[in-house]
């Protein structure tokens, strides 16, 4: 029986895409679209992201409801982009290191960034900016810019970016809330936001099947039980 798929398998070849410039060459490429996930570059109209869709830098990816989007970047650092979330991906080559840079404008990300060596892998929210060189976590920004780190290994230097403009170091199963008052106090994360770690690194899915007289339309969306 044919079958139509508006969802495929994971795009799983990168290549070797980057060049010396890196506002025109790709910087990340997505590797799995889950319903809808769109993007645009700069003040472009949105466009429906595909699996394999080549990424530049000031490309802006957002994410509907019950939708998650998997982007890999070109040193193999993966950012999960959940349900209801908008980032922005910035890079720039100074000298022989590669400065990046993700603005999460809203919504939740889980991110496993690869050791940085020479290089920089930064994000930014509306109140923090976390510096990381190689660990995993979560943000969680809320529609007022409030956010939530969470570090699941490695270590990550925070700073906000208003009111006080304090710094710290958040470790490994711990966390911080950041916001506008720029207080960056570290506290234990527990098994709660160990287990929101934990959900939000699973790209479990349903799927619905529509028949119709050209094949089966299967329809993919994400499982509730990640909520």
């Amino acid at each position: 029986m044919k079958k139509i798929f508006f969802i495929l398998s994971p795009f799983l070849f990168f290549g070797s895409m980057f060049g010396q410039d890196a506002n025109r060459s790709p910087v990340a490429i997505v590797t799995k679209v889950v319903q809808v996930v769109d993007f645009k570059i700069e003040e472009n109209n949105w466009k429906k992201a595909n699996i394999g869709q080549t990424l530049t830098t000031g490309n802006e990816v957002k994410t509907g409801q019950r939708s998650l989007a998997i982007v890999k970047f070109i040193d193999n650092s993966i950012l999960r982009i959940r349900e209801n979330s908008s980032v922005i991906l910035f890079a720039n080559r100074v000298e022989n290191a590669m400065l990046k840079n993700t603005e999460i404008k809203n919504g939740r990300l889980n991110f496993k960034i690869s050791e940085q060596e020479n290089d920089e892998f930064r994000f930014t929210t509306p109140t923090m900016v976390a510096s990381i060189r190689g660990t995993s976590g979560f943000f969680d920004v809320d529609a007022e810019g409030n956010t939530v780190l969470f570090v699941n290994e490695g270590s990550v230097e925070v700073r906000g970016t208003q009111g006080n403009q304090q710094t710290n170091t958040v470790g490994a199963g711990n966390y911080t809330e950041v916001t506008n008052v720029g207080n960056v106090e570290v506290k234990e994360g527990g098994e709660e936001l160990q287990s929101q770690f934990n959900q939000s690194n699973k790209t479990r899915t349903r799927q619905i099947i529509i028949k119709s007289p050209q094949g089966d339309i299967v329809i993919e969306y994400l499982d509730d039980e990640l909520d």
